[in-house]
């Protein structure tokens, strides 16, 4: 019979430790697919905005991805993500990248540098052109549905908003969200460690192999 020391059990939690797994990016919101839309203009004049709320955790946001036509493909689309200022958009928190020029119909993903969002907080995505003529279409759910997918929140009032001078005032209103996802990475610790499965057997094995290594030295010693 094999006893298990504390070295022994020592050895065992050193080995589960290894196999907790980074935080991985994952789809925190998304409304994508819905099929009842139409599309609000963006262009030099006007831009418009998003709202989001993040849950009670803390996150790096990876990306987002908008659906968008295209009407006049001048370029200088931009997608920034903004604070909130009395559920308005506030200030600019960073640019995301990606195509300043969505020339056909479909879902386009802008990448961040990594952003950090607070917990339990609203954001929004800002598209708009930054010079020219362009002129693009962000489908919204014409439903006024707020349903969406994930652990973050699309709200249900101050849900979009629109200016008409570059950023100096907004407007908010309600319902009839924007079509978009957000990636985002966890940075507080989860409650539960993740396990990989694809390093248990190999962690057991070297587990099982020290107890009996430890258990051979026993017998010895006797």
């Amino acid at each position: 019979m094999i006893c298990i020391s504390f070295k022994t059990l020592s050895l065992w939690l050193a080995a589960l430790a290894c196999l907790v797994v980074p935080a991985r990016a994952e789809v925190v919101l998304s409304n994508l697919t819905v099929t009842d839309t139409d599309a609000n203009d963006v262009s030099l004049n006007p831009w418009i905005a998003q709202s989001f709320v993040t849950n009670s955790q803390a996150w790096t946001l990876t990306s987002a991805t908008l659906f968008f036509k295209a009407y006049n493909t001048s370029g200088n689309l931009f997608v920034n993500l903004y604070s909130n200022a009395t559920d308005v958009p506030g200030s600019s928190l960073g640019t995301l990248s990606g195509s300043d020029n969505p020339a056909s119909e479909g879902q386009y993903t802008y990448t961040s540098t990594g952003i950090s969002l607070a917990p339990s907080t609203a954001y929004w995505l800002v598209a708009g052109v930054s010079s020219g003529d362009g002129s693009y279409g962000w489908f919204y759910d014409y439903t006024g549905s707020i349903t969406s997918t994930g652990v973050w929140s699309i709200p249900s009032t101050n849900t979009y908003a629109v200016t008409t001078d570059g950023g100096g005032s907004w407007g908010s209103y309600d319902g009839l969200p924007l079509l978009f996802s957000i990636e985002a990475t966890a940075t507080s610790p989860s409650p539960v460690p993740e396990i990989d499965p694809n390093s248990l057997g190999s962690v057991l094995a070297l587990v099982l192999g020290s107890l009996g290594l430890l258990e051979r030295r026993r017998l010895k010693a006797a």
